[in-house]
């Protein structure tokens, strides 16, 4: 039994914590940003509906090869945020794929993407699609 309690407040505590970071994303204070993965792209590491805490990627940070970043389609006339992993980085320009090639638009139909572009590093989910559908 104390086993089991001591797990819960473990949990809770992390709980606590995930929460706070995500209130903090809401703000956009510290730069984080919320998103919620649209299309198959990036299955089955996330499935559409997912929720995930972006942060903020500082001007000298290293990126690394399997870095699951988030950046604006380079396309003309492409607005929105696009979730891809690093696959390599090569004199300032980024390659990106989709974890699920098949449905993924990515460096083998715009490029590579210079890094200066990769604005986000996409930290975890939040919030299954699955868990998502079920508290609406």
């Amino acid at each position: 039994m104390t086993k089991t309690v001591a797990t819960n407040k473990s949990l809770r505590a992390k709980g606590l914590v995930f929460l706070v970071l995500v209130a903090l994303g809401a703000l956009g204070k510290w730069g984080f940003e919320r998103c919620e993965v649209d299309g198959p792209s990036m299955l089955p590491e996330f499935q559409p509906g997912d929720r995930v805490l972006l942060r903020r990627r500082r001007p000298r940070a290293t990126l690394r090869p399997g870095t699951v970043v988030a950046f604006t389609d380079p396309r003309p006339h492409h607005d929105k945020l696009l979730i891809k992993r690093v696959v390599s980085i090569d004199d300032g320009e980024v390659e990106v794929l989709g974890d699920n090639p098949v449905s993924s638009t990515d460096s083998r139909t715009f490029g590579p993407v210079p890094l200066e572009d990769i604005t986000w590093i996409v930290l975890r989910r939040y919030a299954r699609a699955s868990d998502v559908a079920h508290a609406r």
